[in-house]
C-alpha cells in the first residue's frame, strides 16, 4: 500500500505540475513554474525527515547508521537530491539563461559523481547484500533507474 500511495502522489506531481504548468503558460505566457521549486524543496524536507537519525551531511566512514527504505526511499534511493534536482530546475526555468542551464548540468554530474563515488560505496560496505538488495530494486534518482545490476559492486 505504501508503494501505491507514493505512485498515486508522483502521478498527482506530474499532473498538477506538468498538466498546470502547459495551461498556465497557454493562458499567461508565464509557466508557473515556481511550484515546481517548492515541490522540490518540500519533497527534499519530507525526505530528510523521513531518514530521522540517519540523516547527516556528507560521510564520515566511522558512523553506521540505519539503511532507510521507506517513504520516498521505497521509491528512489537518493529522493533528496532527487528533490535539489527538481529545485534547481525550477531556478533554471525561472531564469532560463545559458548559466543558469550550464550550472544545472554541473549539479547533475556533480550528484551523479557524489552518489557512485562516496555514497554508494559506503552504504555497500556499511550495509552489504541488504544495500545491494535494496539498490537492485530501487533506483538511483528516478523510480526504476540507475538499478545495481551487479550484486557485488554498486
Amino acid at each position: 500500500m505504501p508503494k501505491l500511495a507514493i505512485a498515486l502522489w508522483c502521478v498527482f506531481l506530474a499532473v498538477s505540475l506538468g498538466a498546470r504548468i502547459a495551461i498556465q503558460l497557454r493562458t499567461t505566457g508565464s509557466s508557473g513554474v515556481v511550484s515546481c521549486y517548492v515541490a522540490g524543496v518540500s519533497s527534499a524536507f519530507l525526505s530528510q525527515l523521513t531518514l530521522g537519525r540517519s540523516w547527516r551531511v556528507g560521510v564520515d566512514a566511522s558512523e553506521r547508521t540505519e539503511l532507510v527504505t521507506r517513504g520516498a526511499y521505497s521509491v528512489v534511493r537518493n529522493p533528496i537530491f532527487s528533490a535539489l534536482f527538481l529545485t534547481s530546475t525550477g531556478l533554471a526555468l525561472l531564469c532560463s539563461t545559458p548559466l543558469a542551464w550550464l550550472a544545472l548540468a554541473v549539479q547533475l554530474l556533480a550528484l551523479e559523481l557524489q552518489v557512485r563515488g562516496v555514497e554508494e560505496p559506503y552504504l555497500a560496505r556499511t550495509h552489504g547484500g541488504a544495500y545491494l538488495d535494496y539498490g537492485g530494486r530501487v533506483g538511483r534518482f528516478v523510480p526504476g533507474m540507475g538499478l545495481l545490476s551487479n550484486p557485488t559492486t554498486p
